[in-house]
């Protein structure tokens, strides 16, 4: 749970506005409480409504002031206009008083009031939410940094597809550190001799990758014999693991595959 909250709200008049720090929506992306990458995928930034204008930036003393009308009510905007970290009350189903709409609304103080085993149901049904738990064996005589990174959460935030992929062809350990963007994965591609191959066959030491008209929206490294090093996304609740190619394509569906071999 992050230090800060986030309570987005619509054109309504914020309750109590002077106990907590406003900021307009569209400054979401720019503003050093918000930008971070790890309040953008706690919060689920990317995938909140168009309806948001406002954005409540709380350290626990805003929530305080309301009443429980208000408060209900600030949930209620939270399911609303789609905030990340509302959770299906049934995994904690000691707080039902709390549900609103069959949802908690998760701030500090209510995390800090649960239980380590309601904590850990919370995590654990969260982890199944962002990613498919099942994986593959580790393919026999894997390289060892690729076997210490396999099958396992990472521990920090932003760490995406296209740095795992680079990362397995180069061993830089500072890529399991960094969010990768499109264009500095397309230059580390050229710049470690990876050129785009005509036919389809697929090697282990390859790299995958899936692209859009918006570009290249996801990579995979292969490990040989229809295994591959993947990673779904940038948060810590997407693990590292092994997949096959049915896996890739039904994940990345309408996307042109292309195979990306080191000359």
């Amino acid at each position: 749970m992050p230090s800060q909250v986030l309570w987005l709200w619509d054109d309504a008049p914020i309750p109590s506005s002077a106990a907590a720090i406003v900021i307009p929506s569209r400054e979401l992306r720019s503003h050093p409480l918000t930008s971070p990458v790890a309040m953008s995928n706690a919060f689920i930034l990317w995938a909140i409504s168009k309806e948001t204008q406002q954005v409540i930036i709380d350290d626990g003393s805003w929530r305080a002031s309301l009443t429980s009308i208000q408060l209900a009510d600030a949930r209620a905007q939270q399911i609303r206009l789609g905030r990340g970290l509302c959770f299906p009350g049934e995994w904690v189903p000691r707080l039902q008083r709390e549900e609103t709409d069959g949802r908690l609304v998760f701030d500090q103080r209510l995390w800090e009031s649960m239980s380590d085993d309601e904590q850990r149901t919370v995590i654990q049904n969260q982890l199944i939410d962002w990613d498919e738990p099942i994986t593959l064996p580790i393919p026999d005589g894997a390289p060892t940094h690729i076997r210490g990174v396999t099958n396992r959460f990472l521990p920090t935030e932003g760490v995406n597809c296209f740095a795992i992929a680079i990362y397995a062809a180069t061993q830089r350990e500072s890529l399991l550190h960094q969010w990768l963007v499109t264009e500095d994965f397309q230059t580390a591609l050229s710049g470690n001799g990876f050129g785009e191959r005509e036919s389809s066959d697929i090697v282990a030491g390859d790299i995958l990758t899936f692209a859009t008209e918006m570009g290249i929206i996801h990579a995979a490294y292969a490990l040989g014999a229809d295994r591959f090093l993947n990673k779904n996304g940038q948060s810590m609740f997407n693990p590292v693991r092994i997949v096959d190619l049915a896996t890739l394509q039904r994940e990345w569906p309408e996307s042109e595959l292309s195979v990306w071999r080191r000359s």
